[in-house]
């Protein structure tokens, strides 16, 4: 390639770069005093990131009501939630998304808490299918608060998208329902072909619980989990979508 040509080519990368600050829920000049911007950010923060014994404050709602002989609202409150539980729509290319929810500025405060930050080195086709495949997986993914408050849709306007999580994660009674309303799906090979077909994109995380353990927050380095984790490239190729490789800096050190 010609010396011009390259110039080019590096000048046309340099301005595809973004660099994107996840905007807080809090603007600099707001009236709302600082503690209490404290207090809802670490309040949203750990009701988000322990979803899964959502269903914890219910169990002790169900023993008040065994309590005082009203076992039969909670075994109809139990009714009314199975055929969501047994709906299937975890294995499915669309899943059951709540967009209002996911794209929501109150993500901004975990934003803030998190201090996210997206670079972004290429402007992608929106009329393409991706495989983001984020790297390292850590303890408990916290990059995926990266991606929801709209941030995900402001870096990669017109990319429609789902993510890959864990089967178990769709057995938790409702924090399965929380999974599903920010896009989630199963991490099957077969709900990741569906999706593709379906139009969208993915965001997996191919680490997955292997990649927990490799996880060591006091070490410099970081281990990423690739040997015979290659299945979402095989996907990629067999669909005709694009791999776009993305790495988590400080992923291992948000939880300690």
């Amino acid at each position: 390639m010609a010396p011009n040509a390259i110039e080019k080519s590096q000048d046309h990368q340099e301005q595809d770069v973004l660099v994107y600050d996840a905007p807080g829920y809090f603007v600099n000049d707001s009236k709302v005093p600082r503690w209490m911007q404290n207090l809802l950010t670490d309040a949203f923060s750990f009701v988000i990131l322990h979803y899964f014994v959502w269903g914890v404050p219910f169990l002790a709602l169900f023993y008040v009501f065994h309590k005082y002989d009203l076992d039969y609202v909670s075994i109809a409150m139990v009714v009314l939630y199975l055929p969501s539980f047994f709906s299937g729509a975890h294995k499915t290319g669309k899943g059951n998304v709540w967009e209002g929810l996911r794209t929501s500025r109150l993500w901004g405060l975990l934003n803030k808490f998190l201090r996210m930050k997206i670079i972004r080195e290429q402007e992608l086709d929106p009329n393409k299918r991706y495989i983001f495949g984020f790297h390292p997986h850590g303890i408990i993914v916290l990059s995926r608060i990266a991606i929801f408050g709209g941030s995900f849709e402001d870096v990669f306007p017109g990319i429609t998208y789902r993510i890959l999580g864990a089967s178990p994660m769709f057995y938790i009674p409702l924090g399965r329902e929380l999974c599903l309303w920010m896009g989630g799906v199963d991490a099957s090979r077969s709900t990741g072909e569906k999706v593709l077909k379906e139009g969208s994109s993915i965001v997996v995380y191919p680490g997955g619980v292997s990649g927990i353990f490799k996880t060591n927050p006091n070490s410099k380095e970081t281990q990423l989990v690739l040997k015979n984790r290659l299945g979402f490239v095989k996907l990629a190729m067999n669909h005709g979508a694009d791999l776009v490789p993305t790495f988590v800096f400080g992923e291992k050190w948000l939880y300690k």
